[in-house]
Formats: C-alpha cells, sequence, structure tokens
C-alpha cells in the first residue's frame, strides 16, 4: 500500500484556489455547534432535528456549517446564502444562482467519527473519503459481496494482521472514485473498478488510524493542505 505524504499548515496560511489546485482541509466535529447551526438552511436544519443521537446530530451541524464558512471564502457569498443543492446519487454541489447548474467550483467531503476532510477544486470534479480501522469480523464475506474481483483477491492476499488495514484502504479508493464520477454507492460495487483514464486516485494516511483517498480528473499542479481550527478567522 503507497501513500502520500500530506503536510497540513494552519488554514491561516492559505490564500486563493488557483487553477490546478486541489485545497484539502482538515478539521475536527467536536466544535460549539452554536457557532455553526446559524449557518444551516431551512432543509439543513430539519435534517439535523432528524437525527436520533445528538452527537450525530451535532457533528452534522458543525460540518455542514463549517462547509459554508469554507464555500464563502472562496466565493465571497455569505455563507447563510450559498446555495447547495444535491446531485442524483446524493452529492452535493455549489449551485450557480442564476441557473441553478454546478458552479465552477467543485467539492467534496468525508467525514469518520470526529474527523472530517474537505477537497475543493475549480473546474473538475473530486471525491474524497475517510475511513477509520476497525476490526470486521467475517471481512472475507463482507468483501465478497462489494469488492471486484481484484480488489478481493489483494485483500486474501493479505496478512491477517494487515487485512483491516487493506480492507478500509481499498474501501476509501472505491469511494472516492465513485464520489468523483457523483455516482456515489448508487452502482453495484462489487462491478465498480477505477478507470485511470477518468480519474486518478491517492491513498492517504490521517494519523495511525485512518485511511483516506482522493481521486480528480484533469491536471493537478498543486495539493494544498490546511488545518482549520475556530482561531483561523473564517
Amino acid at each position: 500500500m503507497q501513500y502520500i505524504e500530506l503536510i497540513w499548515k494552519p488554514y491561516s496560511e492559505s490564500g486563493v484556489l488557483e487553477p490546478g489546485e486541489i485545497r484539502l482541509v482538515r478539521a475536527s466535529l467536536g466544535h460549539d455547534v452554536a457557532q455553526f447551526s446559524p449557518l444551516l438552511s431551512s432543509v439543513e436544519q430539519e435534517r439535523a432535528d432528524r437525527f436520533k443521537s445528538q452527537a450525530h446530530c451535532d457533528r452534522y451541524i458543525v460540518g455542514r456549517g463549517l462547509l459554508r464558512l469554507l464555500l464563502s471564502s472562496f466565493t465571497g457569498v455569505a455563507p447563510a446564502d450559498i446555495a447547495l443543492e444535491t446531485g442524483a446519487y446524493g452529492k452535493p454541489f455549489l449551485a450557480d444562482r442564476a441557473t441553478g447548474r454546478p458552479a465552477d467550483l467543485r467539492f467534496n467531503l468525508s467525514h469518520s467519527d470526529h474527523h472530517i476532510v474537505y477537497a475543493f477544486r475549480r473546474g473538475h470534479e473530486v471525491g474524497i473519503d475517510i475511513e477509520e480501522i476497525k476490526e470486521i469480523p467475517d471481512i472475507l464475506l463482507i468483501a465478497r459481496d462489494y469488492f471486484t474481483k481484484i480488489e478481493y483477491e489483494r485483500l486474501e492476499a493479505a496478512s491477517q494482521e494487515a487485512r483491516a488495514e487493506t480492507f478500509y484502504h481499498l474501501w476509501a479508493r472505491k469511494e472516492a472514485y465513485l464520489k468523483a464520477l457523483g455516482v456515489g454507492i448508487g452502482v453495484p460495487l462489487d462491478s465498480a473498478h477505477s478507470r485511470p483514464e477518468l480519474m486518478r486516485i491517492q491513498s492517504f494516511r490521517l494519523g495511525t488510524e485512518i485511511r483516506g483517498a482522493l481521486a480528480f480528473g484533469g491536471t493537478l499542479h498543486t495539493l494544498s493542505c490546511f488545518r482549520w481550527s475556530p482561531e483561523s478567522g473564517l
């Protein structure tokens, strides 16, 4: 398994999102919801209210509110006025307020437990996924239903000690690829395999327990990584 090493700088050092740049922003979902709740739309507030778990509700509010803050920093539009729509398979996108079609600024996000990572770029789709490594009973039986033949054989060949990490490594790459295409899990996962001519996929680590993947088309000149905190000044 190959991973790129990401160097996370304080978000206060970020600047203009340049053409050919993909910007990753990581954050914790453990912040005070009071800062973010007023930024959500009525639809988002209703969705938050439907969570049975208060922890999940709070994480959704922080994640969605921070998304609006970040998009506002790129567009100059007030966070509460950001127009977010959802594609046919559930992928959110920034809508052009005049046409309702996807704007030039594209994004994707993924969260695991209290970690969240956003990916932003201009002109091309992007997909990101992060997964916390956990032991899974009957991991090969699950993989048989959701992995392609090549993925399954790679998992089966991994040692017992490396099998959980291999599973999440492969799963994150699959999810990121499908999210970049805009279909998510709307296609059969056991037949979904990446096509290098459409998307590049790079794997990365967040600490020792989280594996992630970034999928993108087009030309990548710069991959910049920033860590957001309440002191970042958005």
